[in-house]
């Protein structure tokens, strides 16, 4: 491990933590748009498969860390490794084990009860180990990894600069690593009602594609491919969006101060600025996902 995380960026992860901790039971129920990157980020490891089959295998290893599901911790291997980086409840575990038979995986996520959950759900067993971290500071060897799947994660780094540099770091020469990011202008309908309420921080600020693509370069992976992928959901009304922003944990927000108390007058301000927004389906709520193929050089 070659980076430490400030006191602030510890702070903010263990906040993160707590918020999808609190969330892991209703996730899988309420993600509607992350299970559907998440999928589509199975098909770009499914089309590239074959084409990134390696003929040898790579070493893992790990440090200890608090909080870990597995008394035994990781050891050394001859075992081809990938990683679920931010895999919360784990519900892609079957089609990455698909798609990619002879990996074993890591289950990677910085809140421990998505992975009890994960395993309450059975999602983990002898090719999948739990491993509770935090992705700007892998416990894990540099070059050690073939393969990294993020989905729904990475847009919490407190610097991409520095979680793409672990990437890199973990990853062996030619291996790979494909994530799924929201991106700025990410719900907007819900800020742009806000904004008719007051001007405190509702959402969190996401980068914009232009700047994950910089801090690929500085990563110094390769950007084998990106695109930008909009969807909008649709819901009955306002407590329908909290709702679903509370279960997936999507809630949480950085804020240097408070953003006061939901009265029912600010309420009211909320949702009749939302309804001047509604369209036949209900009331929208976008999303901007960029999508990355990245690649560690051979040299």
């Amino acid at each position: 491990m070659t980076n430490t995380l400030s006191h602030t960026s510890r702070e903010n992860k263990s906040l993160v933590a707590k918020a999808f901790g609190r969330s892991a039971r209703s996730y899988d129920e309420h993600a509607c748009v992350q299970l559907a990157a998440a999928r589509t980020l199975v098909s770009f490891i499914q089309e590239n498969a074959k084409a990134r089959a390696e003929s040898h295998a790579v070493k893992i290893d790990a440090e200890e860390i608090p909080g870990r599901l597995e008394s035994g911790g990781l050891l050394k291997s001859t075992q081809e490794w990938a990683v679920d980086l931010g895999a919360g409840t784990v519900p892609m575990a079957r089609p990455l084990a698909e798609s990619c038979p002879t990996h074993r995986w890591l289950a990677l996520d910085v809140a421990l009860q998505m992975l009890a959950e994960a395993r309450q759900r059975g999602r983990l067993d002898e090719r999948w180990q739990p491993l509770c971290a935090d992705a700007a500071a892998l416990p894990l060897r540099d070059g050690s990894i073939s393969l990294i799947y993020s989905s729904f994660a990475l847009q919490w780094s407190d610097s991409l600069a520095v979680t793409l540099a672990e990437l890199c770091r973990v990853l062996r020469p030619g291996g790979s690593a494909h994530i799924a990011i929201p991106v700025a202008d990410s719900l907007r309908e819900f800020s742009q009602s806000w904004r008719q309420v007051d001007d405190r921080v509702h959402i969190n600020t996401l980068a914009s594609v232009a700047d994950w693509l910089a801090a690929t370069t500085q990563s110094g992976l390769i950007c084998e491919h990106h695109q930008v992928t909009t969807i909008t959901e649709h819901y009955t009304d306002v407590r329908a969006i909290g709702r679903m922003l509370k279960a997936t944990g999507a809630h949480h927000v950085h804020r240097n101060a408070p953003v006061g108390l939901m009265t029912p007058s600010r309420y009211a301000m909320l949702v009749a600025a939302y309804e001047r927004l509604r369209q036949p389906q209900g009331l929208p709520l976008s999303w901007n996902i960029l999508f990355l193929s990245l690649e560690k050089p051979l040299k």
